[in-house]
């Protein structure tokens, strides 16, 4: 079994104006940018975090990991998020962790350093189970984008595979 996943994330949201995020269903991604006022860009230097939530407004603006993030910035630099938008819960939790474990985040300490699998049952949860593998196939890193969320889109593809 095979499925694939297309996302296209929008921002970047500089960490005052997180407010701005969709309040839906995603993953999203914890950057540290170094921002030019002149040309009103955000320069991408390094991913500090991948998660996913029912709403990404809320998690990011009330994450716990913070803390975490600030710690992982150089001089000059500011912490920046993107969002790309998929439900449901169970796809968006597989994306996430192929997503951690392709790109190794630092401030991600789940799905870093193991094969990531989930338990897939049929749709009446009778029957067998499979353990299904999910695997990064690609991705196409935006690094120059404007501040504000209208920025361009990347693209990511992952597939399941069962075992």
């Amino acid at each position: 079994m095979e499925k694939a996943y297309s996302l296209a994330f929008d921002g970047y949201w500089r960490e005052p104006n997180v407010g701005g995020l969709p309040a839906k269903s995603g993953i999203y991604g914890v950057y540290a940018s170094t921002f030019d006022t002149g040309a009103g860009t955000v320069t991408l230097n390094r991913l500090l975090y991948i998660g996913e939530a029912g709403d990404i407004r809320d998690r990011v603006s009330n994450h716990e990991k913070w803390q975490d993030w600030k710690r992982q910035m150089k001089t000059g630099e500011v912490i920046c998020v993107n969002a790309g938008l998929i439900s449901p819960e169970a796809d968006r939790q597989r994306a996430e962790a192929a997503m951690i474990f392709k790109h190794k985040p630092p401030c991600n300490t789940q799905y870093v350093d193991s094969d990531v699998r989930f338990l897939y049952c049929n749709a009446a949860g009778k029957g067998s189970s499979k353990w299904i593998r999910t695997s990064l196939m690609r991705i196409r890193p935006v690094h120059v984008v404007p501040a504000s969320h209208a920025a361009p889109e990347a693209t990511v593809t992952m597939a399941n595979r069962c075992n």
